[in-house]
């Protein structure tokens, strides 16, 4: 290996290593802002505060976030990068439509109980299509597209009547949020992803039920 070769090796691990310190500092940072928007409301959190916690320097954290409501759509990016990969990785193409539900009520339920505070304050429509305006990609609307086509698919294939299928989507993320209600009235100790077959049931004998 030549003086030049072992150069540029050396800096093509350099850059690497580079890129994967910005992207845990980026991690850090969420995690602290997301810890932080648990603790107190949005209008009371500040950003030096979220520098504090994530033991960077005020200056380093404006050259990732520039103003708390990047950082507020910072931290439900990372989340549903998370459903995404959750999605990607357990529900299969060659899945019937049924079952593809079923998996996909399971990830919503399960993503819900691990982030049911920062859930129930921030996940509501005006804050979410903030979020969406500030990032690259609008993930409610992906997954409502997505759910939508599920639902068309299982109507094709006589899993389902035919149904009105936004209200149908709608419906069905609804039920999921009534799963949260349901353990936050009750005091529920249980796992909300129990609760899975329960919400498709739900679901389908809704869609299965008199239509005028």
């Amino acid at each position: 290996m030549t003086d030049q070769s072992v150069n540029i090796t050396r800096k093509a691990m350099a850059t690497v290593k580079h890129s994967e310190t910005k992207q845990e500092r980026r991690r850090q940072i969420l995690e602290s802002a997301r810890n932080l928007f648990i603790q107190k409301p949005y209008q009371e959190m500040v950003m030096d505060e979220v520098a504090r916690d994530a033991h960077v320097a005020k200056g380093t954290l404006y050259l990732y976030f520039k103003s708390k409501e990047d950082l507020l759509a910072g931290v439900l990016e990372e989340m549903m990068n998370q459903v995404d990969a959750a999605i990607h990785e357990e529900i299969q193409a060659d899945m019937d439509a049924a079952e593809k539900i079923r998996r996909r009520i399971g990830i919503y339920l399960r993503f819900t109980d691990r982030n049911r505070e920062f859930f129930f304050r921030y996940v509501t429509p005006d804050l979410v299509q903030a979020a969406s305006q500030r990032s690259n990609k609008n993930h409610l609307q992906s997954h409502i597209a997505t759910t939508s086509e599920l639902i068309k698919e299982g109507v094709r294939r006589g899993c389902l009547p035919e149904l009105n299928v936004t209200w149908a989507t709608l419906s069905l993320l609804s039920l999921v949020r009534a799963a949260m209600l349901e353990k936050i009235h009750c005091r529920g100790d249980w796992d909300l992803e129990s609760r899975s077959e329960q919400v498709f049931d739900m679901f389908v004998f809704g869609a299965k039920g008199r239509r005028d």
